[in-house]
């Protein structure tokens, strides 16, 4: 971050913008494990409609895996 060059060496904000990062991705996280977690439910029909299938068992796999590696983020 800062500026390259025979110059003083300023801050562009990095900190502050990481500040924002970290809270937004703590939210987007939430956010998607919330959502994971809503089609996964009973009653859910995209759960339904995976259980129909032949690879129902998979899918669920995936989906675990994934809210899995969305909660093993540290921010």
């Amino acid at each position: 971050m800062g500026s390259w060059g025979m110059g003083s060496f300023d801050s562009d904000g990095a900190l502050d913008r990481r500040i924002v990062l970290r809270n937004d991705g703590v939210r987007l996280i939430g956010q998607a494990r919330a959502a994971l977690a809503r089609v996964t439910d009973d009653g859910s029909e995209l759960a339904e409609l995976w259980a129909d299938t032949a690879n129902g068992d998979a899918w669920r796999a995936h989906v675990a895996e994934l809210d899995r590696r969305l909660g093993d983020i540290e921010i």
